[in-house]
């Protein structure tokens, strides 16, 4: 497959049209986009082809067209009671634990050694886009309350802790770099062993 551009190659799954057209008259300049409107053409896809570098998925998928349209306009309508009742109830100015996130950041200049979690269960339903787009940009990670079995939670949170210090720990850092630069070096040595070797067959040494 030849690239038409230098952007990703992004897949979008989406049973609506309207969705597929709309992601790709909004990135189609920038990614090269490929739509689907089934899971299992996507699977097809992967068998017969080049993977993407991206995977972007709808949830739920509906093969009755008309019912999904009735879920899409019934979320929709509940979408904008939440809208009004975040209004209502001034959700903007509670969140104050997205001020804690920007404020911790910049105390450690941009990039604390510790994994954040935006730990809520209202977040998705109440934030408006520009608070979305703001813990997107600080680099938080969700984490949805009463959604996750004990152990699950628990392994995400440390997953992310290794994974700061595995970025952080610059005596991993340096292992790494060491175990690299042996293996390389090994590599070198090997290849240069056999060269010589035929280089010593060839004169009769």
């Amino acid at each position: 497959m030849t690239r038409r551009h230098s952007g990703y190659r992004v897949w979008l799954v989406d049973d609506r049209e309207e969705n597929r057209k709309k992601f790709s008259e909004r990135h189609g300049r920038d990614f090269e986009v490929r739509v689907f409107d089934w899971p299992d053409k996507v699977m097809e896809a992967l068998k017969s082809g080049e993977p993407p570098d991206a995977l972007v998925s709808d949830v739920y998928f509906y093969a009755d067209e008309v019912r999904r349209e009735e879920v899409e306009r019934l979320v929709e309508e509940k979408a904008q009671e939440l809208k009004r009742l975040a209004q209502q109830f001034k959700a903007e100015d509670a969140q104050l634990g997205i001020r804690l996130i920007r404020d911790v950041r910049d105390f450690f200049g941009g990039a604390p050694r510790f994994p954040i979690y935006t730990y809520t269960s209202k977040g998705p339903y109440l934030l408006e886009d520009n608070a979305f787009n703001e813990l997107e940009e600080l680099g938080a990670e969700w984490l949805f309350k009463n959604k996750y079995q004990d152990y699950t939670e628990r392994g995400r949170i440390a997953k992310g802790v290794e994974e700061c210090r595995k970025r952080f720990d610059w005596r991993y850092r340096i292992r790494k770099t060491v175990i690299l630069t042996g293996l390389g070096s090994a590599v070198l040595g090997a290849v240069l062993g056999v060269f010589l070797d035929r280089l010593a067959r060839h004169w009769g040494l």
